[in-house]
């Protein structure tokens, strides 16, 4: 089901602990392997999956230590029970609910046939195994008594290192739209492979995020360590002093993505303002190099987009960009830099000639968080070198950079390489947010 698989990628971006309850031997495949496969699962298929429902109980009831406590008023001492539900069972809503996910979810993930069980007569129960726990005999005698003297839990008097079971390193990455699902979870699994071996004892999880802005969420809330961030959302985090850029990729032998405008030479048009009339061909309107950042490029330049009369016109593609304007069907037009020398058309640069380059817009870099140590940031980034040179695995690293398409590496860099985009933004009245809202991110 695409709720249940929409479900699991929430809990899993929000840190959630989710128990796999396998009542059938059977392997998820897709999404849901990839979502699945570095947690710990209860094999509950041998012999019947009832038989295990005491160790799915305690398995929940151990993460959720902390949230019992306060459950424990719904009881009443000397074996009467305080329902919280409305009915006649003692298990502890967090308990019960957490227990009927993992039925349903797998359920409805698997087809398990034996969930119309669930809705069987009462006579039909006695077959399942009796259950051992104190709380799951409550549940069906009303006879027995709990301890009435409720365990304190003192919170860790120090704080759980960054790195361990309990706290791991996340890398939190928007994975790309058109990768193969199994080769981001291979390429996941070989670099914690690669840093299980690399750092010796320290844990790094991966996780996929739904969008960029729950990776800034997530980046700001200090439940991720690392991200890798596309432009705006890094100048998100940055404003807010919750993320510190350490490297950039580099794809199609660039480390950004910069914007032209181009017109033909015998044209009246030398400037931006003298575009107000005029018709300007764009790809799209959701390029950033063809549309997002020469539209920032007019209104710094003060023209106002609704009322200076420019005539926009979507041609479908940067090519197509050049073959409009180079045919006269268009008096200008924005493209990425330098979209004519990819062009077939053989006298292209000697007919059309650049009114104006665009500022450069970042690629998706590589980000840690405020929480980050030196010590810790510097095992990073010398982890992140190794695995990006040819000595690592720089394949399993380019499956989740965005740019699975094409080769790419990382560069080292820092905050000053983004002082330009950050003075457009300024230049065209815009604040960071706004330009993470007109983005799209």
């Amino acid at each position: 089901s695409k709720h249940v698989l929409d479900e699991l990628y929430y809990s899993l971006a929000e840190e959630k602990i989710v128990i796999p309850f396998r009542v059938e031997n059977l392997d998820p495949s897709g999404a849901m392997r990839l979502h699945l496969s570095s947690l710990h699962w209860l094999d509950a298929h041998d012999p019947t999956w009832e038989s295990h429902i005491d160790r799915l109980f305690e398995t929940a009831s151990a993460n959720l230590s902390k949230e019992i406590s306060h459950e424990r008023e719904n009881f009443v001492p000397q074996g009467k029970i305080k329902s919280s539900l409305g009915g006649k069972t003692g298990i502890p809503r967090i308990l019960l609910g957490v227990f009927l996910t993992a039925i349903i979810a797998l359920a409805v993930v698997f087809g398990i046939p034996w969930l119309k069980e669930l809705n069987a007569a009462p006579g039909e129960i006695d077959e399942v195994a009796p259950l051992t726990s104190p709380t799951a005999a409550l549940a069906t005698n009303t006879e027995a008594v709990l301890p009435t003297a409720t365990p304190t839990i003192e919170p860790s008097p120090t704080p759980i290192p960054l790195g361990s079971v309990e706290n791991p390193i996340i890398w939190m990455f928007p994975p790309d739209p058109i990768a193969d699902i199994e080769e981001i979870n291979t390429a996941m699994k070989d670099i914690v492979a690669a840093f299980d071996a690399w750092s010796e004892g320290l844990i790094l999880k991966l996780i996929p995020a739904i969008d960029s802005t729950s990776i800034v969420a997530a980046l700001c809330d200090g439940e991720t360590s690392m991200a890798s961030l596309p432009a705006f959302p890094y100048l998100v985090a940055s404003a807010q002093g919750c993320a510190n850029v350490e490297y950039i990729w580099a794809a199609y032998n660039d480390i950004n993505v910069g914007g032209m405008i181009v017109t033909r030479v015998e044209s009246d048009i030398s400037n931006l303002e003298d575009l107000a009339g005029k018709t300007l061909c764009i790809p799209n309107y959701e390029s950033y190099s063809g549309w997002l950042i020469p539209s920032w490029e007019l209104r710094a330049a003060g023209i106002d987009l609704i009322n200076s009369q420019i005539t926009i016109v979507e041609a479908g593609s940067h090519d197509q960009v050049i073959q409009e304007v180079y045919d006269g069907a268009c008096d200008a037009g924005a493209a990425f830099y330098d979209a004519r020398q990819g062009s077939d058309i053989e006298d292209v640069e000697d007919v059309l000639i650049i009114i104006t380059e665009t500022v450069a817009i970042p690629n998706t870099n590589i980000s840690f968080g405020s929480a980050v140590d030196d010590e810790t940031s510097q095992l990073l980034q010398q982890f992140l070198a190794f695995i990006a040179s040819e000595e690592g695995n720089p394949d399993s690293i380019t499956m989740i950079s965005g740019w699975s398409a094409t080769s790419t590496q990382l560069i080292a860099i820092n905050d000053y390489y983004y002082d330009g985009i950050k003075d457009l933004i300024e230049r065209a009245g815009l604040s960071a947010d706004e330009a993470l809202l007109l983005a799209g991110e």
